[in-house]
């Protein structure tokens, strides 16, 4: 929601609970969701893509896929 609101964070902090979390369980279904979310939100904010290239992949390491 943060992130939704514009508050100005790093694509990897932002990344970093989720991760935590499916890192777990990489089938977390509120987890899943937030990532696609922050996904989303994160491209409409013009944020690079490289930036959120590097989350997804660290989150394909894991197995997970959106």
């Amino acid at each position: 929601s943060m992130v939704e609101e514009g508050v100005r964070m790093k694509v990897a902090d932002a990344f970093e609970p989720v991760v935590q979390a499916l890192a777990q369980s990489p089938t977390m279904p509120l987890a899943l969701e937030v990532a696609r979310t922050l996904t989303r939100v994160f491209g409409e904010k013009d944020v690079t893509s490289l930036a959120i290239a590097r989350q997804l992949r660290r989150l394909r390491e894991l197995g997970v896929q959106l």
